[in-house]
């Protein structure tokens, strides 16, 4: 059984007036696609924000991400979109490097049990 099959052929055996139609769908889909990409993007910024306390910005441009009407501003944030864009809390205080506060006294009498036996 097939259900919703459609004939493929090769463009170049195809009139002019189906090469036409062929392009508008492919253009239609284009942008249907894009538009599903803006609004999960949208979607992702919101939830960024909301966990981080704080809101998105674009560094090259200074904008809010995903904040814009235009469908073209925030399909470039997607273009250019990194992890670095988000910022944690800032509740949070940083840990120098090589402090054991966190760890459990049993984690740190393993550690200390690896480095004598690694040494002898």
């Amino acid at each position: 059984m097939v259900i919703g099959a459609q004939r493929f052929s090769r463009r170049m055996h195809m009139t002019d007036e189906q090469k036409k139609q062929l392009q508008k769908d492919m253009k239609k889909y284009g942008q249907e696609q894009d538009h599903r990409a803006v609004l999960l993007f949208k979607q992702l910024a919101d939830e960024v924000n909301e966990v981080t306390g704080q809101v998105m910005v674009d560094p090259s441009t200074r904008q809010k991400v995903g904040k814009s009407d235009l469908d073209e501003v925030i399909l470039e944030q997607i273009g250019n979109f990194t992890m670095n864009w988000v910022k944690g809390r800032k509740t949070r205080a940083s840990r120098p490097k090589g402090s054991t506060s966190g760890t459990t006294p049993a984690s740190r009498a393993s550690s200390k049990r690896r480095t004598a036996s690694s040494t002898t």
